[in-house]
């Protein structure tokens, strides 16, 4: 890879008919504006922002699938969709047969997760062409920092208010999100690839090369000071796991070029020190509290074995999708005068709430992205394409790990996102179906 990987010949060579063209431009804006809308309004955590949100997106679904089908556009139907079709179905058996402690928890589960297999769906058709990805990129640059800035405006002038009018002192707002941990989630999705958009510049005078760094640089860096801001240490440990997945997967890149190196080294201190101005006292001093047990961290370890007792008790099929607020306290290690709605475990919950079943079907999903990710990573049309679908694998690495300690799919703005960054992995590999390939006058795709 180093110097540039070769491009794969067939995808350097892919061509679109018009109509094709056309639909994946459709699927691409659809998947995006409602990711993004997701996020502005207010992490889609009110019951109206979601459900506008995932209406969008079952009627560009159907938009696209009616109008594929008329123009003879044979759709894709890739092999990571099956788990996610299994975990939809394992959840609707569960609310239809009433195997859910909390049916109505279940049905709103349900519908959410409609919401983000739409957004999968969307995002598989558009980003088998690779302009799109580098749109993608592009889009989520200019965001991360338009939502950096906002953060960090909020934080130094009304740090309880959302947009300056909407109190949210019950909470621990930052930007839109009204808990903080999820703003860092979100930034774990945008900024590796807002990092990468940011060093892409094609000058080739050393002068201009500094001066566009510093220019598109200024975006992420405001991303990632609204992160420390936000005093997530959860974002924070996610961005180093972010770094060294990235480090493992740029090696090869930079191995051989002390120059590259020694761009990368400065452009790292530059963004590090640029955080500074945000001030690092308030997280340095959260951080500190883990030497002398913490308590919210050790909460989320005792609330990781009350889901063990419950799968121990529900082993096959869980107690529910959703329904941990009602079934836990029965299961309950420890009193802490609190009542948890989430297990901040993504993982450890999934397990107590569908089971077996619904920790395969995870775990397939997961283990497909993987490969995926891997594949795609061999397989661009350009170096710009590749160093792109780096960026995404990175965040999605990043996001996951996270899950591990919060939980992060239960924002339906972050969910959507993630599932937006795997569609265009899974695309990217080659595994979407490439749909009716054609040569249109020699035009590249």
């Amino acid at each position: 890879m180093s110097g540039g990987t070769a491009a794969l010949p067939a995808e350097a060579k892919l061509t679109w008919a018009p109509a094709e063209r056309r639909w994946m431009r459709f699927a691409f804006w659809a998947a995006t504006c409602c990711g993004l809308l997701a996020v502005v309004l207010i992490g889609a955590a009110s019951v109206a922002a979601w459900v506008l949100v995932d209406c969008l997106l079952w009627l560009a679904v159907v938009v696209l699938v009616l109008g594929a089908t008329r123009d003879g556009i044979r759709l894709p139907w890739p092999l990571i969709l099956w788990p996610a079709v299994g975990f939809g179905a394992l959840v609707f058996w569960q609310w239809a047969a009433h195997r859910s402690a909390y049916p109505a928890a279940t049905l709103t589960g349900l519908l959410q997760l409609a919401g983000c297999g739409a957004m999968l769906y969307l995002a598989l058709f558009a980003f088998r062409r690779p302009k799109n990805v580098r749109r993608l990129g592009t889009v989520l640059w200019w965001f991360a920092g338009a939502l950096g800035a906002e953060a960090l405006i909020q934080f130094f002038t009304s740090r309880m208010e959302i947009y300056g009018f909407r109190n949210a002192d019950y909470a621990t707002p930052v930007g839109p999100y009204i808990y903080h941990n999820h703003f860092a989630g979100c930034m774990d999705l945008l900024l590796p690839v807002a990092i990468t958009v940011a060093f892409q510049v094609r000058h080739r005078a050393r002068d201009v090369l500094w001066l566009a760094w510093v220019r598109r640089g200024i975006l992420p860096a405001l991303a990632l000071a609204a992160v420390i801001v936000s005093q997530s240490r959860g974002g924070l440990f996610a961005l180093l796991v972010e770094g060294a997945v990235g480090a493992v997967l740029f090696w090869r890149t930079f191995a051989r070029s002390p120059r590259r190196r020694r761009a990368v080294a400065i452009a790292a201190a530059a963004l590090i020190g640029f955080t500074f101005l945000a001030g690092w006292g308030p997280l340095l001093k959260r951080l500190g509290h883990l030497d002398r047990h913490d308590v919210s961290a050790i909460d989320r370890v005792r609330l990781a074995e009350g889901c063990l007792a419950i799968w121990r008790a529900h082993p096959w099929f869980g107690t529910g999708f959703e329904t941990f607020p009602v079934v836990y306290p029965r299961y309950e290690l420890f009193d802490s005068g609190q009542r948890f709605l989430e297990a901040h475990n993504e993982y450890a919950q999934v397990l107590a709430e569908t089971g077996v079943a619904g920790a395969l079907c995870v775990l397939a999903f997961a283990l497909l992205l993987a490969a995926y990710g891997v594949k795609s990573l061999r397989e661009s049309a350009s170096r710009r394409v590749l160093y792109l679908r780096r960026a995404l694998v990175i965040a999605c690495a990043g996001f996951l790990f996270h899950s591990f300690g919060d939980f992060q799919f239960h924002s339906p703005a972050n969910a959507l996102l993630f599932f937006l960054l795997a569609g265009a992995i899974a695309a990217g590999a080659g595994h979407a179906g490439m749909g009716t390939e054609r040569t249109v006058d020699g035009e590249l795709a």
